[in-house]
């Protein structure tokens, strides 16, 4: 499911290639959004990680709280 953003970011890494000057907001854009992917590629394999489900976020989060 593309949005608009991931058009501009793709058409930024591709004007990229070629030399064509990018806009430093875009280039910052597509920076941002590696290193987030490069986050959630590394927290994913964390093993002591346990992620939280939307539903029922209230309940699980009571539950975490209880062992801090």
């Amino acid at each position: 499911d593309m949005c608009s953003s991931d058009l501009h970011i793709i058409a930024a890494k591709e004007m990229a290639k070629q030399g064509v000057e990018v806009d430093i907001r875009v280039a910052t854009t597509v920076a941002t959004r590696q290193y987030a992917r490069r986050q959630e590629t590394w927290f994913t394999r964390d093993e002591r990680i346990h992620w939280l489900e939307k539903s029922g976020l209230d309940a699980q989060l009571s539950e975490v709280l209880l062992h801090i």
